[in-house]
């Protein structure tokens, strides 16, 4: 009995903190947008209207929206940290866990992309066709946070494996602020041309080939990520199957 922790079970509040951020982060919601309704979205998530306040003031209260109330009131996603120099110290202070995240994507991400090849039907290949289609037209930050969420999500999907997928959504959303740090034009062509690779390579259900442009393209997103840094070198932490993408998983 020793080796039983106490119980913590979170309040339900907390939980749709958590749901609204992490809807914020994947893109649902862009910087400048506005959220449903309070009585439409405490119907969506299902809970009480007291509960979702209680949400909405954690998240007002960690940057995340702007509420405010009146006849044209409500809450709005905000533009994230307005101090650039701040945010490079913040994320430079933070960069081996931002490595450590990274190392785990290129992992599973690499693995998914593999199983996607053999498992994916036509209608996931055109999500992920539309996806790059969309990421080519991206005329803003929040577009192309859209767009490439779209275009991941959508691999691990086609690998019909729900725990991979999880996994792969949970490490995207604690990309938000990095990608946001990036020079958007940057993200425009080195996703693309990369998506595209990945994406032809499922369309031939040539696992290896996806495997590899997807290791690739999480390895060059995190060198050009340190780069805008002004931190050049590889990531700090890599393990054999990130080495070798084709036995990943």
């Amino acid at each position: 009995m020793t080796e039983l922790e106490r119980v913590h079970v979170p309040a339900a509040s907390a939980l749709v903190t958590d749901r609204l951020r992490r809807a914020i982060h994947r893109g649902a919601f862009a910087p400048g947008e506005q959220l449903p309704t309070e009585r439409a979205l405490a119907a969506t998530l299902g809970v009480s209207r007291v509960t979702l306040r209680e949400a909405l003031r954690a998240l007002a209260a960690n940057g995340y929206i702007v509420t405010r109330r009146g006849a044209h009131g409500g809450s709005t996603v905000t533009s994230g940290p307005q101090d650039s120099a701040e945010l490079r110290r913040s994320l430079i202070a933070r960069i081996h866990e931002f490595d450590a995240i990274m190392a785990f994507r290129e992992i599973v991400e690499s693995a998914a992309a593999r199983l996607a090849a053999s498992r994916r039907d036509d209608e996931q290949l055109d999500i992920l066709r539309d996806s790059l289609h969309d990421l080519e037209a991206a005329e803003s930050i929040a577009d192309f946070r859209r767009a490439d969420s779209a275009f991941h999500l959508a691999v691990a999907a086609a690998a019909r494996n729900p725990v991979l997928a999880e996994s792969i959504a949970d490490a995207r959303e604690r990309m938000f602020t990095p990608t946001d740090a990036l020079p958007f034009r940057m993200l425009i062509l080195g996703s693309h041309r990369a998506h595209g690779e990945v994406c032809d390579a499922i369309a031939e259900r040539d696992g290896a080939r996806a495997a590899t442009a997807m290791s690739a393209h999480i390895r060059s997103a995190g060198v050009e990520f340190r780069a805008a840094l002004g931190i050049h070198g590889g990531l700090a932490l890599q393990t054999e199957a990130t080495r070798h993408p084709g036995n990943a998983g």
